[in-house]
């Protein structure tokens, strides 16, 4: 969520893979359930509420939407397509990497 101090959000929600992408519906209960960090350390209700406050209010236009994410080679890495309820989203495409913690790793670098 932010590089200095690195602040983390970890969100459980349900999701299937369909048709090559995984999917899965975007619900205010998932995000307001979420668990935030401050440099590793879990934030204090008061900072983790405030936080939630704002991510939530970002996400209501996609909300009780289904999303998809699908990825594709992109050189080295991947890239993210979303869609939302069907629709694609190219604002919302990004380039990822996966890596495993054995190899040097770690959130936030």
């Amino acid at each position: 969520m932010a590089p200095q101090p690195l602040i983390t959000m970890e969100v459980k929600a349900p999701g299937t893979a369909k048709d090559g992408a995984l999917c899965g519906p975007i619900r205010k209960a998932d995000f307001e359930a979420a668990k935030f960090q401050m440099d590793g350390k879990p934030l204090d209700e008061a900072m983790a509420s405030a936080i939630r406050t704002q991510v939530v209010g970002s996400i209501t236009p996609m909300l009780d939407k289904t999303g998809c994410i699908r990825e594709t080679p992109d050189g080295a890495a991947f890239k993210t397509e979303v869609t939302l309820d069907g629709v694609v989203h190219p604002e919302m495409t990004q380039r990822v990497l996966w890596v495993k913690p054995e190899d040097g790793y770690k959130l936030g670098l």
